[in-house]
């Protein structure tokens, strides 16, 4: 790669940080005009033809002739009047600059008639006014309210679509934020060419009555759950950081409700085998199961990535140990590896993530859990195996390869690694820690 083209992908890669900052935190560091070009290079926005089974007559309070102007003197006082004294659709409430979606606030929003401020997950559509200058085609104001789309849409996962527009009072530009159901659960954008102001209101007037999209916020026992940021997707389902009674947790959300109870029972019996042992070495811990109803499991507690700076030698011997314990009840975790080991406490403890794919050992069964290239190779072209102890320690040596030196190929991993390697074949769980020490890994 020359010079030239690593400063380009630097680039690039730190530009799609900054988007995803963008979207998920409260974060500024991105131009919404950058946010708009990175998603139609995606090929996730598209253009909206409409087809209204007819116009619906817009309410009597935009039927006068709207006045037209600067967006800050003109545009935005009349949209505060006109919703402040009106009801533009049955059943919703409607309010001006009512509540924020992440660091922007829309001008118009439309949520519930029981709600006095909406969150993101309580807003049933929105609208953004601009003032006369405005063509329809700014990149920057329509990745703003594409990213409202989004927000709304992470906010909560049942939803599956969400309205917005944007008008200057003579033209309106109509927004459709969806989000696929399959892997993975990309947002995708319709947009409308600049409609006239009657067309283009009546349109938005006739989606709102009739699909809006609005969804419920997800709850467990009546109690609200609080999405606050997407996490990686697996392969049986989604998961987020969320709030619950005041707890932070894991929620998860499930394809299927049979998936989401067994795997609560899979927590649940590798948490009784940790209680019940009687090893006096520090483990790893164990999620607990916080609520689980339907097709919802929230879990606490929430850990972070490890890096190849924060992890250390005590923190293997803690996974190796619960790997021990689970293992003596014949136990196979499947998928132990680092995207599903996190740190807890500013790296004093350790949480072993994700039993779903956990099952005992010793039958043959369909392959599942870890993916190549960190998965054993008795796992590797086959569908059925006999889930053995060495497959979960190879995983572990290998992920541990993986993460603190990227740069080296598998070659060079199985030399560095030799030792622990070669305990994970023979299943001893002693030896891959001495082999972890020999390879140089850092202690505490």
């Amino acid at each position: 790669m020359s010079a030239n083209e690593s400063v380009t992908l630097s680039a690039t890669v730190g530009l799609q940080k900054r988007i995803l900052a963008l979207e998920t935190e409260e974060s500024r560091a991105v131009s919404y005009a950058d946010y708009y070009a990175e998603k139609q290079a995606q090929g996730r926005i598209n253009g909206w033809v409409l087809h209204p089974p007819a116009e619906i007559n817009l309410p009597l309070a935009l039927q006068v002739n709207l006045p037209g102007g600067g967006e800050r003197d003109v545009v935005k006082p009349f949209w505060k009047n006109i919703l402040n004294q009106n009801q533009l659709m049955r059943g919703l409430t409607n309010a001006y600059e009512v509540a924020n979606l992440g660091v922007k606030t829309p001008d118009i929003s439309f949520f519930q008639d029981h709600i006095d401020k909406p969150s993101a997950a309580e807003f049933v559509a929105y609208g953004d006014c601009k003032g006369s200058t405005w063509t329809g085609t700014s990149n920057a104001e329509l990745g703003q309210v594409m990213l409202y789309a989004h927000r709304i849409l992470d906010a909560n996962p049942l939803r599956v679509h969400v309205y917005g527009f944007i008008t200057n009072n003579q033209r309106v530009v109509l927004i459709k934020g969806h989000r696929q159901q399959e892997r993975p659960f990309a947002v995708y954008w319709d947009i409308s060419s600049p409609l006239a102001f009657q067309a283009g209101m009546s349109a938005f007037l006739y989606l709102l009555q009739n699909d809006n999209g609005y969804v419920m916020p997800p709850s467990i026992s009546n109690s609200i759950v609080t999405i606050k940021k997407p996490l990686r997707p697996g392969g049986t389902c989604r998961a987020f950081t969320a709030l619950y009674n005041s707890q932070e947790v894991a929620a998860k959300l499930y394809r299927e409700v049979d998936i989401a109870n067994s795997d609560a029972s899979k927590i649940g019996k590798a948490r009784q085998v940790m209680q019940d042992s009687t090893s006096d070495k520090k483990t790893a811990l164990v999620p607990t199961v916080v609520a689980a109803e339907g097709r919802w499991l929230l879990i606490t507690p929430v850990g972070i990535a490890f890096t190849a700076s924060t992890l250390r030698l005590e923190h293997l011997e803690m996974i190796l140990e619960t790997l021990k314990i689970i293992h003596a009840s014949n136990i196979v975790h499947r998928d132990v590896r680092f995207s599903n080991i996190l740190q807890l406490d500013g790296g004093g403890n350790v949480l072993l993530n994700d039993w779903g794919s956990s099952t005992e050992g010793g039958t043959l069964q369909m392959v599942q859990g870890c993916p190549e290239p960190w998965c054993h190779p008795d796992l590797v072209n086959v569908s059925e195996v006999s889930p053995e102890t060495k497959h979960d320690l190879f995983s572990l040596v290998s992920s541990t390869a993986n993460l603190l030196s990227p740069g080296l190929s598998a070659e060079s991993h199985r030399v560095t690694f030799a030792e622990a390697f070669q305990a994970a074949e023979k299943a001893d769980h002693d030896g891959v820690a001495q082999g972890f020490k020999a390879a140089g890994v850092k202690p505490s």
